[in-house]
């Protein structure tokens, strides 16, 4: 049961919706299923969603090398997307993201691959966002084949011209 929200919910910056956990689930699946090169579109979605967080919160408070981090882990322990441990360097771009209780992978089951790209797209737009350099996210490893937490790893992206050189 909802207690109390204003109306029309407000999450960061615009109008939200609260569902639950297994619907959001749901729709990753079936597009897992039935959509080729979903984890492409999830990975998008994601990033297009951390670039909003990130200009949002910019926009409210000063973000800064001290406190970006601490802005996103609060953000998803509010929102109940889980528990984030981040640890990145801001000088080399490279690091890691934990995720305890990922509502994803914990309502996703059990799976061969990880689960969670929306949440890795959603992290390389926010600190790309934030570090104004393309970041690249990918989990590594997740709770939904069998780990005890999910984790996503933080590098810069590659360039275009170094990706046409190869």
């Amino acid at each position: 049961m909802i207690y109390s929200v204003n109306f029309p919910l407000n999450v960061a910056g615009v109008r939200g919706v609260i569902a639950r956990a297994f619907t959001f689930v749901d729709i990753i699946k079936n597009l897992i299923e039935s959509v080729p090169g979903a984890e492409g579109l999830l990975t998008i979605s994601g990033l297009k969603e951390g670039l909003h967080a990130a200009q949002y919160f910019k926009s409210i408070m000063p973000i800064n090398d001290s406190n970006y981090a601490s802005v996103l882990e609060e953000f998803y322990r509010a929102a109940g997307w889980g528990i984030l441990e981040i640890e990145c360097n801001p000088k080399t771009y490279e690091g890691k993201i934990i995720v305890k209780d990922s509502f994803i992978a914990d309502v996703y089951g059990s799976s061969d691959q990880p689960v969670c790209i929306f949440m890795s797209g959603y992290f390389a737009g926010y600190l790309t966002d934030y570090f104004g350099k393309d970041i690249s996210v990918r989990e590594v490893s997740c709770k939904g084949t069998g780990n005890n937490v999910c984790e996503h790893m933080i590098s810069l992206a590659p360039s275009a011209q170094s990706r046409n050189s190869s």
